[in-house]
């Protein structure tokens, strides 16, 4: 979409929305110099950025979360398996590869991971100064649930919002997820009320660093 001058008629589309988001960043950016965080921060963003497999469009990079969407249609759990399993393996790819090369404790490091947030829903979208603007309840929910009641850091968390675009039971996540089980959460936001979730732990995947 391009911009046409100070206002542009807002739409209502429907929109699939896949969220990588670093755990653990915090602590770690507090714990480096800005110079090296800094670089850390671009080699890991990009890792995910590069990994995305079925052409999903950029929204926003919110510090250490990228906001991908896709208009109409939202990714199959199978194309949803794959583009997780891709992005979390590449991400510990790179962040092995950063923690050989920079001579920071081991454990530093062991914390770092990911999580991804998947949610489908409606929203309104306008263009301001040619850039894309996404507002709705359902935006608000992609940004709240990134804060959640799931003790773990490394998780791909589905919404009834997108679950509901599947036609699919436990019975099939499960087979998605083999070796996982599929647990059941929600959580109550102001505003928004009680948002129900599916979620797996991706623990399994994770490739212990060395040095």
């Amino acid at each position: 979409m391009e911009g046409n001058g100070p206002y542009t008629a807002i739409e209502e589309k429907s929109v699939f929305f896949f969220v990588p988001d670093i755990s653990g960043f915090t602590n770690f950016i507090n714990r480096v110099n800005l110079k090296s965080g800094a670089a850390f921060m671009h080699d890991l963003l990009e890792a995910i950025i590069d990994s995305n497999i079925y052409n999903l469009k950029i929204l926003e990079i919110q510090g250490d979360a990228i906001l991908f969407y896709r208009f109409d249609s939202p990714l199959t759990i199978d194309e949803l398996v794959n583009q997780t399993i891709k992005t979390f393996t590449d991400f510990q790819e790179v962040l092995a590869g950063l923690a050989k090369n920079y001579n920071f404790p081991l454990k530093i490091f062991k914390n770092l991971s990911l999580k991804f947030i998947v949610h489908y829903g409606r929203v309104g979208t306008a263009v301001v100064k040619d850039m894309l603007k996404l507002v709705g309840p359902d935006m608000i929910i992609v940004n709240k649930i990134l804060k959640n009641n799931i003790s773990g850091n490394e998780y791909l968390l589905m919404t009834d919002g997108y679950l509901a675009t599947q036609n699919i039971d436990q019975l099939c996540l499960k087979n998605s997820f083999s070796c996982q089980e599929i647990r059941i959460g929600s959580c109550i936001y102001e505003g928004l009320g009680q948002i129900n979730y599916n979620f797996v732990d991706l623990s399994e995947l994770h490739q212990p660093l060395r040095k």
